[in-house]
């Protein structure tokens, strides 16, 4: 099963998420920004130019919080009232909420159809550090495949080694801007998880027996 490692910080909480293919962190630094990173210890990194991670539904929390982050970039959907977490909203403020949603997804919409540079694209998550020029970041690639998230990462510039698979999502300035929130809401949801209390979804029933069953033909 894919495994998430909780680990607390002076600015937040770091995540190892632990697969059969290696293991990739999210952070939040004292910069205010998100951190997706590669762990590449105890390897040559000029021999690797690209970094593929599985996530199924194996672990189905993980599995469900890549995929709302999937869907709601490919439709362009910023749900605003998951950034209310600490207060408490009347009807009316929620319709307007809502209401606002929709429009700035339309908004959206039209803006990435002319973009060339689009978050979403061929299928995928594109997401190009801001850390460098588009043309010179480091990537994170976002899949979604039949029953599984695949989670890429491409080496960008070079000449700052421990930055080589880093993807630095700004929550100021984002070329991106607003879908960083949406990046946001996913370590929130991680911050929520409870590793060692993890409650086995009916998800993770049915996959584990449709691979049981592979396996025995």
């Amino acid at each position: 099963m894919e495994k998430v490692e909780k680990i607390v910080t002076e600015k937040g909480y770091t995540f190892k998420i632990i697969t059969d293919d290696g293991v990739f962190s999210i952070s939040f630094c004292g910069n205010l920004d998100l951190y997706f990173n590669y762990e590449c210890k105890g390897i040559n990194i000029d021999n690797e130019s690209v970094k593929k991670f599985t996530i199924t539904k194996e672990n189905y929390f993980l599995y469900s919080i890549f995929e709302t982050l999937y869907e709601n970039i490919k439709n362009c959907h910023i749900n605003y009232l998951d950034d209310e977490l600490d207060v408490e909203l009347d009807e009316e403020n929620k319709k307007q909420i809502l209401q606002r949603s929709e429009e700035l997804k339309k908004e959206l919409q039209e803006r990435e159809k002319l973009n060339s540079r689009r978050l979403f694209q061929n299928d995928k998550v594109e997401w190009h550090s801001d850390d460098y020029d588009y043309d010179e970041s480091s990537i994170l690639l976002i899949e979604k495949l039949e029953e599984e998230i695949v989670v890429s990462f491409v080496k960008g510039r070079t000449d700052v080694l421990d930055k080589t698979f880093a993807i630095r999502i700004c929550n100021s300035g984002s070329r991106y801007q607003p879908f960083n929130i949406l990046f946001m809401q996913l370590y929130r949801k991680l911050i929520d998880y409870m590793p060692e209390y993890h409650q086995i979804h009916l998800e993770e029933i049915m996959f584990d027996m449709k691979r049981t069953r592979k396996k025995e033909f």
